[in-house]
């Protein structure tokens, strides 16, 4: 039933930790309706005295037949200490995918990410950012090199709309709404290609992955 698309049950659970890549994959798991993919935000949860409910749940997973899938920022050492142990320790079933430095800059160039900035500034106060101002931006984000730095200086470049630019689960819903429209990309390097041909964006590729692990066959998977 599973092989054929007719087991709705829970297949994959995806555990990410911050509101940004929760809200990113909620956008396709939860208003696309994709059966069969839970989205667990740990909030942080990984720091000392919490890790045990993190374990506790991954072996919840693997005595269900669940797949886990994580998805953990390069940045948060604490958090990727955390998981590799599991990892180590075989209670995960499923793959890790690493963002270096976050999320933001593992998915996207940086002119990507300024052009995210200016939809969700037209998404939320229906105005569309003035050529000017897009240029000005571009200009301010130059030096940013995570995803908090960039809203930071996203807001000095554009004060007047600064109380839209924020990390949550609406930045994350226009970072993935942006990359299921651009599913291929040169690389975070360069916008204009690298020489050799579009690749599937990371992020994208992760979801691939969650999509064929739903009809996979987990006692072999685990085995194996």
């Amino acid at each position: 039933m599973r092989q054929f698309g007719l087991d709705y049950d829970l297949r994959l659970r995806w555990y990410v930790e911050g509101d940004t890549a929760y809200g990113a994959l909620k956008y396709i798991f939860g208003e696309y309706g994709v059966a069969g993919v839970g989205v667990i935000n740990l909030r942080g949860q990984m720091s000392k005295g919490k890790v045990a409910a993190f374990r506790s749940s991954l072996r919840e997973d693997l005595d269900a037949g669940v797949f886990g899938q994580v998805s953990i920022d390069a940045d948060r050492r604490d958090t990727v200490r955390v998981v590799r142990q599991a990892a180590e320790d075989d209670v995960i079933c499923g793959q890790v995918f690493v963002s270096e430095p976050d999320f933001e800059f593992h998915n996207f160039a940086r002119p990507e990410l300024a052009e995210v900035i200016c939809r969700m500034i037209r998404d939320a106060k229906g105005i569309e950012v003035q050529l000017e101002d897009r240029l000005g931006l571009r200009r301010g984000i130059r030096k940013a090199r995570n995803g908090d730095a960039l809203l930071e200086q996203a807001k000095e470049a554009l004060p007047n709309h600064s109380e839209v630019l924020k990390k949550g689960d609406e930045w994350g819903r226009h970072l993935m709404k942006y990359a299921w429209e651009h599913p291929l990309w040169y690389g975070k390097d360069s916008s204009a290609g690298n020489g050799k041909g579009k690749v599937d964006r990371p992020i994208i590729e992760a979801v691939y992955v969650a999509l064929t692990v739903r009809r996979s066959n987990y006692l072999l998977t685990r085995e194996e």
